[in-house]
């Protein structure tokens, strides 16, 4: 938890307010590039965006996919993966599935590959432990927290159509802490795992470390905890039966991201847990199902206080990258920050290391301004 007292102690000066604003922003359509130019969904069921590019796992080819603006760009990473699931972690690190699909995932062969964010170089990990393993088949991955590549490492959360918790994988340095791999339990909310359960780590406004469990129709579920996890149900407005609901934080308010009615079509919106309406909302242009995954895969990577990029990807849809803008943080701090003079901008890393330029993986990015104010905001590289 040491990890997270610097980004709680920051992100005061962002979320600290007792009486919450009204949350109100904007969603544009920055690009969009349609099915025709990309994989089979059957073959390519799970992508996520960052660094304005979009990254798609093709199972058939064995190969990540890399999008932009244009289509498929030439970039080829390492490796890819049998299996249909691809993520990240904290640092852009992309986790691949490596276990024949649609088989239950195994414990006594290669199961994931993680690629380095630089894309020059990977690294093989088994996930296996006793009595702590991923039951039944697992097609899809969430978000990693903290750098699986790095000294410190991070933890990613896994869970099999058959697990009854959530299984804890710490990896440091590309490989697992195999002594502290267990299947926590989950009290509170119900868990129904599924074959495609997704659980996103990620960092709230507060500076706590908590989970998103997602599986397909159920409602989403926020954890909180290590070996026993605490389990609070949440509803979120117009919300659909597709997977994809991806959590973050903007403007020091607690967001989520997910696929909205109609079913298992491409509509998608932004809102905090509880509200009666959200935030923002793209209106399904699809009216039929284009996949039978039932997925439609949204995540959002912060900019800046009040902006973020927002990445979508519809198997046998389209993949599109839109930009979301809040009109004011939490604590009433709008736009009219560009007006200000900046006097200068640190970094600071999980260990409270302070820096120049942002280090890779997360970065807690300090504003100070000539008349004395601060800005502060989570930001990852």
């Amino acid at each position: 938890m040491k990890k997270f007292l610097l980004l709680a102690a920051t992100a005061a000066m962002v979320a600290s307010a007792t009486a919450q604003v009204p949350c109100e922003g904007t969603l544009k359509l920055d690009w969009k590039v349609a099915k025709d130019k990309l994989p089979a969904w059957g073959d390519a069921r799970q992508g996520f965006g960052l660094n304005g590019k979009i990254y798609i796992q093709n199972k058939a080819t064995k190969s990540i996919e890399v999008y932009d603006q244009n289509g498929k760009t030439s970039e080829v990473l390492p490796t890819g993966g049998i299996n249909t699931a691809i993520s990240y972690d904290d640092a852009g690190n992309i986790l691949v599935g490596n276990s024949a699909f649609p088989n239950a995932w195994r414990t006594d062969s290669t199961n994931l590959k993680i690629i380095a964010a630089d894309g020059k170089s990977f690294k093989d990990i088994t996930i296996k432990a006793d009595g702590a393993v991923i039951n039944g088949r697992c097609d899809f991955l969430g978000k990693a927290s903290g750098n699986l590549l790095s000294e410190d490492g991070g933890v990613l959360w896994v869970v099999g159509a058959t697990n009854t918790g959530v299984v804890k994988v710490p990896v440091a340095e590309g490989a697992i802490d195999t002594d502290n791999v267990f299947e926590a339990t989950v009290d509170g909310a119900a868990v129904a795992a599924s074959t495609s359960t997704v659980v996103n780590a990620f960092t709230d406004a507060e500076g706590n470390a908590k989970m998103l469990y997602v599986s397909r129709s159920a409602a989403p579920v926020m954890l909180e905890g290590d070996e026993t996890l605490t389990g609070t149900a949440i509803t979120l407005p117009n919300k659909g039966a597709c997977n994809g609901a991806f959590p973050f934080t903007l403007g020091g308010y607690n967001l989520v991201a997910y696929p909205t009615l109609p079913n298992y079509l491409d509509g998608f919106a932004i809102a905090e847990a509880g509200a009666e309406a959200p935030v923002v909302a793209h209106e399904a242009e699809f009216a039929a199902n284009p996949n039978a995954a039932q997925v439609n895969w949204v995540n959002v990577e912060p900019v800046d206080a009040l902006t973020a990029n927002v990445y979508q990807y519809v198997p046998g849809g389209y993949i599109a990258k839109y930009t979301f803008t809040l009109n004011k943080s939490i604590t009433g701090v709008d736009n009219a920050v560009a007006a200000k003079t900046v006097a200068g901008v640190k970094y600071y890393n999980l260990a409270g290391i302070e820096s120049a330029t942002p280090f890779s993986g997360v970065n807690v990015k300090v504003v100070n301004y000539t008349d004395g104010s601060k800005q502060a905001v989570k930001v990852v590289k």
